[in-house]
């Protein structure tokens, strides 16, 4: 993690309850009015009672839709007609696609080269004739450089979260729930670099949905107003909500999208009997992502390790590890000869899944007790970051 140079910030434009009043009401009709639905299985875990804002069934699968409407829907015939130009590899450039082809706007979505095929075929799918991509860049900073020069030559830029217009978009979210009591709790997705505050830059992290470098001035000042207090969710506990919402809820949810329910396993206390509400922000999630997920959560929940086994290069050592160090519930999920250091040894990568987190006690006795020089690879080793 690093840190710009200290420089003077532009004054903000604070959004207000009449700014998102306003933009309910040039989203009515066109964005999809999500249900809010109780979660059983957070509310029993919790001994609250839990609700969830399901904006994953939103018109483009996230809430995304509303700030980019509301910002086009405001342009005047001559910005129209200049088009629109924004950066984006995921629901904001969906979000895009979508408002230009509701008001036919030509719009021109910035993307990285990496961007996965299934999100492009699903900005087209919703974009239509209305949309151009252009794959420039390695990188969302670089697409988001090209997109600012282009609006330099006429088009409107439409930021995906720092502009008033994209705010009060997103604040209709919820709107029609009446939730600015201060008693009432909202738990909302936010990105790393708000919890560090403006001016901090950090590496983009597993929930590429709340991934961005720098916090907008006008999304810090607005919710700073309100005095939030920030969670920070571990990317292994948002992943095993991720296959929670999945398996027991039926839910499809990105990694950001299931942030505010992850954060109710553990970095959150909340009381018994309380109402809570958390935004299931989206459910735009590749399910080529899933063995990472699963990969993730295992390593998480204390369920999954890695180990350097230096096996002695005879018959039956294989054989003796599996009867003598694994338990009878334990599964070796990775086995892999890292190479032939010399004739008696040869050292092997081995990955084994535990049937429960209390079981890799004993498994750490019996490696103890064992012949072969174990090594556990630890999470902060550098060796396990080419693991996950």
């Amino acid at each position: 993690m690093s840190t710009d140079a200290a420089r003077p910030r532009e004054t903000a434009a604070r959004v207000t309850a009449d700014d998102v009043d306003a933009a309910a009401e040039r989203l009515a009709g066109v964005v999809s009015t999500t249900p809010v639905e109780r979660s059983v299985r957070l509310s029993e875990r919790t001994g609250a009672h839990v609700w969830l804002k399901r904006e994953d069934l939103q018109v483009v699968r996230s809430y995304k839709a509303r700030g980019a409407y509301n910002l086009i829907a405001q342009l005047d015939a001559e910005a129209r007609a200049a088009g629109v130009v924004t950066a984006s590899a995921g629901n904001h450039a969906q979000g895009v696609a979508f408002a230009c082809a509701a008001l036919g706007v030509r719009g021109r979505v910035h993307l990285p080269r990496t961007t996965p095929r299934q999100k492009r075929d699903r900005i087209a799918s919703i974009g239509g004739d209305a949309i151009e991509m252009i794959l420039d860049g390695e990188t969302y900073d670089d697409v988001s450089a090209a997109a600012a020069d282009e609006a330099l030559q006429g088009a409107t830029l439409v930021p995906a979260f720092d502009d008033p217009r994209t705010i009060a978009g997103q604040g209709t979210v919820l709107r029609a729930l009446v939730v600015r009591a201060q008693r009432q709790r909202l738990l909302a997705p936010h990105g790393e670099a708000m919890t560090d505050h403006l001016g901090i830059i950090v590496d983009p992290p597993f929930v590429d949905g709340a991934a961005v470098r720098r916090v907008g001035r006008h999304t810090f000042d607005t919710v700073a107003g309100s005095a939030p207090t920030m969670l920070s969710v571990p990317e292994g506990r948002i992943c095993s909500e991720m296959l929670d919402l999945y398996q027991s809820d039926g839910i499809i949810a990105e990694p950001a999208g299931a942030l505010a329910t992850a954060s109710l396993g553990g970095a959150l206390d909340v009381e018994p009997g309380s109402r809570v509400l958390c935004i299931l922000s989206g459910g735009n999630n590749d399910v080529s992502r899933y063995a990472d997920v699963v990969e993730r959560a295992l390593v998480h929940e204390g369920r999954k390790h890695y180990f350097l086994v230096e096996f002695p290069q005879e018959p039956g050592a294989l054989r003796r590890f599996l009867d003598e160090v694994l338990g009878p519930d334990d599964d070796i999920t990775l086995f892999e000869y890292v190479k032939h250091s010399n004739r008696e040894t040869g050292p092997a990568l081995v990955g084994v899944e535990l049937s429960r987190a209390e079981d890799l006690a004993g498994l750490l006795e019996r490696m103890d007790a064992a012949p072969p020089r174990i090594e556990r690879i630890e999470s902060e080793s550098p060796l396990f970051r080419f693991l996950l």
